[in-house]
């Protein structure tokens, strides 16, 4: 005999939903009608009831694929946009390569230009401790020359 469930009824080797339609011993579906927790149907009600909820699995199966193509669409959009993103800084970046290269050639050019100037310098500083010494040396020969020149006269 089939029933359809007008209450949830579970046990140990069964669990049945309102609105379910099972198929039960005679003697059980009835006991089951006159305690209310079902009522009688036949079995073009199964297929019927099958049919149905066969119909809901496919309306709600439409309804997540629905969804899930929407999510899809935003996906795609955010996937552009981060791309864009991505493209937009990889630029900046090629771009800071680019300006810490010249950097980096100013600042070997700037540390040559730096050791030239300190070569110079110290050319310049020999030189100076050198034309220091000619005049000393020139200074003492005067200074004797002067005190030799008094002494004669």
């Amino acid at each position: 005999m089939y029933v359809k469930m007008l209450t949830a009824m579970a046990g140990a080797s069964f669990s049945y939903g309102h609105g379910d339609v099972v198929e039960v011993k005679s003697a059980i579906g009835r006991a089951w009608i006159e305690a209310g927790l079902a009522e009688e149907t036949k079995p073009s009600d199964v297929l019927e009831a099958e049919a149905t909820r066969q119909a809901g699995v496919a309306k709600e199966a439409v309804k997540k694929l629905k969804t899930a193509e929407g999510e899809l669409i935003a996906l795609r959009a955010d996937l552009s946009a981060v791309s864009g993103r991505l493209e937009a800084a990889a630029a900046e970046v090629a771009e800071a390569k680019a300006t810490n290269e010249a950097l980096a050639a100013e600042v070997e050019a700037l540390k040559a230009d730096l050791a030239t100037a300190k070569e110079e310098r110290l050319t310049a500083l020999e030189d100076l401790e050198n034309v220091q010494a000619t005049a000393d040396r020139l200074a003492g020969q005067l200074a004797a020359l002067t005190a030799a020149g008094e002494g004669q006269g």
